[in-house]
Formats: C-alpha cells, structure tokens, sequence
C-alpha cells in the first residue's frame, strides 16, 4: 500500500492509499479520516477512472463553516471585526492595545479609577484623582470584609457609615475596637482581621437596656455587649451591677404610686421611648401640690438616685423632682422629647422616697421608666413590673495576643469617658494574664486622676495626671519604649518619663477592661486601638513623637 496524498485542514487528516498487484495493476484504492468519503470505479491496468467522492455536510464540517453561512458575502464583510461574534483573547489581536488607548470609553472610565502612587498627608488610604477619593474606596471595602466576618460569625454590625469613616485612622493598628458589632458572648475587633483571639469575650449574666442606633430604648439578652448610643454616637457602655429597686417602673396606676400620689390623673397607653404605648399621661387637677410619689426600702447612709423619662405634652410651669431622703431635688427643663432626668443624694434613713412635683394646674406630662438605685449616678433603665430587678456588672476581656501586642514598645490609645468621678479604680490593662506584667491606663483614685504605668518584676513606672474633667470623651495616648515614655491627652504630651529596662518580647498576651478580675472598667469606651510600633502609631496619631 503507498501513501499517495494526506490533506490536513487542522482539524481532521485524510489520507488517499492505493493498493498495486505488482504486475501494474492497482487492486485498490483506500481513504482514512472520514467515513463521509466514497471510492467508486474498477481496478486500473494502464489507464482508467477512479472517483473520490466527499459529501456536502462532511465538506462544511471539514471546513469547520456553518451552512449558508458565507453567502453572498464579500472578503470585506468577513474581515470586518465589526461583524464578528464571540471572544478572542487579547493577546492574538495584533492591535489590541492601540484599539483600547484610543476609545473614549475606556480613557473616560480609566480616568475616574486612576489614583496618584504618594499617599495624602502620609495616610494609605487617601489617594485622589478628578474628585474621586479612593479613601473612601477603600474604607468601603474593609468595611464590607469586616461585616462580612462578622455576618458568618452569626454577629450583628451596625454603624457603617461611621465605620467607614473611621476605617483610614486605625489603618496602621493591630488591635482596633470601634463599637460596632457584637452577638451574645463576643464584642468585635476590627482589628486583627482574623478571628478569636483579636475579638473581646464579654460575660454578664442579665439583660441589660441601651439606646439603640434608631434612637429607641432595647433590652439586649444575657451576655450581649451594650453598644450605646445615647451621646448620639456608639460606645462601648461597661456598667457595674445595679438594681431598680421601683416594684412598678412603668405601670402608674399600681397602688405602689396611687398611696401616695395627690392632685393628678393618669391616662395610659401612650408612646414611650421604647417605641411601645407603655407611657402614663399625667394631668396636674386643682389643688396643691399635684405630685406623683413612691417609695421603696434603701440602706441608710450610701448613695441613691432616682430617675425617670418625662416629656411636655402642654403647659410651661415648673417640673421638679425630689430625691426626698437626703434633701436633693432640682427643676426640670423639660422639653416636648424625651429626655432622662435624675437626682443623687446620701440617703439618710432606711425610706427612699422621691416626688415629682407639676406646679401648674393643667399642666400635662408624659412620664416612662422610673429608677431607684444605690449608687450615686443613674445607670442604664431596669425595666420592673411586680419586684425589684438587678442588672449584673459587665466583663470584657481577652482580646489580642503576643502577635498583636508588642511588650517592648508600641502605643495603647482609648477615647473614653467616665461615668462618675468617685474615687474608684477602674482601667484598662494589657497583661500576661496576671497583675505582674502589665500596662494600666484609667481612672484612679484622685478627683479626675488618670492613671498610667508599666509594670514588672523588675520594671515600674507608675504615674498619674489630672484630667480637666473625666466625665468629657478624652483621647488617651500612652507610648511605652526603652527610655521614652510618655501620655498625650487630646493631642497633647503632658507627661513624660525614662525608664531604662522594659519587659522581654512576647511577655504580653491580652487586652482587657479589668485587671485580672478587679477594677473592672466601668464607663464608655468611643475607640480603642493598640500600636505594634511609635512609628506605626506616628502615622494616625502624627502628634505623638
């Protein structure tokens, strides 16, 4: 058999064979590659005819072309790329990149995505171009990663404008707490981007009632971080334990109120701030004085505050509400909202008694949520109906490790605000678990004094500055590294210190807001961050040096 002719299109090889007897004579010819071909005519001596036939439908599938699909087409049409179908991959196009630079299309759209390489006032996220911020960009995509995390942890996110507003300033942190995000047992860190152990275990065994992002009283479960937002902003809000000692904190028509109360009518039902119709109008009637009483048993001696939410309905006289045991009362500026109102004092028997006095017949008020409490400032609303009710204290500990938190240097940064100046202890502390090696930094025991201190075996700084006013939001900067200590308040360096030893790598292990199961932080946390570096720090605190 000889190989007479092959014919390759790139798809598919036929190849032509004939077949002699060796006298001269071809016996046979044969075709491989198609079954689509036929072979007709006898066998061939010194001259005759053999036919090789293809069918239509084998030629158009050899040729790889649709039926009918080049008819009546010039060479122009078919090279036409503007009548073509399908995709092509840019790099066999000879012309690509020239094609794509001159469409004003693509140049229209490259502009507005197009960012200069230097950052804007050292900060990586802000690049801009043509009035498109890529800062923006950017935050918007942390944020969706950050909420993303926390959606699959089965957690809520809240605030996410303010998230992505904040986002650029804790770009260069390794551990960052803005409240935000939160589920039963855990408060988010957005910072570390990796799961436990960046995020802080939160413990408190009770509800507790916060001002939600809409602006309406909630009761969050057992165990839940109170994100509040009753300054009109979202903080961490740690409490400590307390009880509503009003048997009836809603409901004014209880013989707990009416024993006492004179010159007034309740009507309830309406709108409170809990979004519910659980409120009692109050009308002052004729007759001297119009007040609403109740009382509750207290210990002799300590402090007690009573409040309560009121809201103007009509009338402009003087609203005033009595913390009777121990002389305190103050007159109310009520206006047409709903705003909380309390009085402190010492109580000086075993009767807590309290008053709110109308002093104007006729006058109407909307009053919701009384507290009485033994403490010397009002605490979130403990919601009673039938018995007193106790709220449990707040535990929020565990956040970071050794490889977010630098021993040898780095800074702790918090925005905070006290809840009360009193005297007490309460800080933040990163530590290795015990009261040995630590960082502090919080309230202390002086009027407005803010403690600060690093602290070893073999190494102490420990030193405290007063504060203009505890209860105001400060920004606390404290900077720890081998001879160069130092806390800035608001921006500003107002102390400093050399200490010439400082605790070995990876001595430290966690973040808390206690020190180790005592002097628990008890206030409201606007930020928190923790730097691996000064320079780290330098870049989104540019004030620290």
């Amino acid at each position: 058999m000889t190989k007479i002719i092959e014919v390759d299109d790139n798809q598919e090889t036929v190849t032509l064979y004939v077949t002699g007897n060796g006298q001269g004579t071809v016996t046979s010819i044969a075709v491989t590659g198609s079954d689509e071909f036929t072979v007709t005519g006898s066998p061939i001596t010194d001259s005759g005819t053999i036919d090789i036939a293809l069918k239509k439908t084998e030629t158009l599938s050899f040729l790889n072309v649709a039926d009918g699909a080049t008819a009546n087409q010039t060479d122009a049409y078919l090279l036409a790329r503007t009548n073509h179908t399908g995709t092509q991959t840019a790099s066999t196009i000879s012309d690509f990149d020239t094609e794509v630079s001159n469409n004003s299309d693509v140049t229209a759209n490259t502009a507005k995505a197009t960012f200069p390489e230097a950052p804007i006032d050292g900060n990586p996220y802000a690049r801009k171009d043509a009035g498109w911020v890529s800062s923006v960009v950017s935050a918007e995509l942390d944020v969706y990663r950050f909420e993303s995390r926390v959606g699959i942890d089965g957690g809520r996110a809240e605030n996410i404008d303010g998230l992505i507003t904040e986002f650029p300033n804790i770009k260069n942190s390794s551990i960052a707490m803005l409240p935000s995000s939160f589920k039963a047992t855990k408060l988010y860190n957005q910072k570390p981007t990796q799961p436990d152990p960046a995020d802080f275990t939160v413990a408190r065994a009770s509800d507790v009632t916060r001002t939600n992002e809409a602006g309406i009283l909630e009761v969050l479960g057992n165990d839940v971080p109170c994100i509040d937002y009753s300054d009109g902003f979202p903080v961490l809000l740690t409490q400590p334990q307390s009880t509503n000692l009003v048997t009836y904190s809603e409901d004014f028509s209880d013989v707990y109120w009416t024993v006492a109360s004179s010159n007034i009518t309740t009507v309830f039902g309406q709108s409170s701030p809990d979004g519910t119709l659980n409120a009692t109008r109050i009308t002052a009637t004729a007759g001297s004085p119009s007040r609403l009483r109740g009382q509750s048993t207290i210990t002799s001696g300590v402090s007690t505050t009573v409040s309560l939410y009121i809201k103007r309905v009509s009338g402009s006289g003087i609203v005033s509400l009595f913390n009777v045991n121990g002389g305190g009362s103050v007159s109310l500026p009520i206006t047409n909202e709903w705003e909380r109102y309390s009085v402190s004092v010492v109580s000086t028997s075993t009767t807590g008694r309290f008053i709110l006095d109308i002093a104007t017949d006729g006058d109407i008020i909307d009053v919701w949520g009384t507290q009485l409490e033994q403490l010397s400032y009002p605490t979130s609303y403990i919601p009673t109906s039938g018995a007193t009710a106790t709220r449990l204290g707040d535990s929020v500990t565990g956040a970071g490790s050794t490889s977010s938190i630098n021993s040898e240097e780095g800074v702790l940064y918090v925005e905070m605000a006290a809840l009360v100046d009193d005297g007490t202890t309460r800080v933040l502390q990163i530590s290795d678990g015990t009261n040995t090696n630590r960082i502090v930094l919080g309230y202390w025991n002086g009027a407005n004094e803010l403690k600060y201190a690093y602290l070893g075996s073999s190494v102490t700084l420990n030193a405290s500055v007063t504060l203009s006013n505890s209860l105001d939001f400060n920004k606390i900067a404290f900077k720890y590294k081998l001879n160069d200590f130092a806390l800035y308040v608001n921006g500003v360096e107002v102390a400093t210190n050399i200490l010439a030893t400082v605790l070995p790598s990876n001595t430290f292990t966690e973040l808390d807001f206690e020190a180790n199961s005592s002097a628990y932080f008890y206030g409201k946390t606007k930020q928190l961050r923790v730097y691996p570096s000064i320079a780290a720090a330098q870049i989104d605190l540019p004030y620290i040096t």
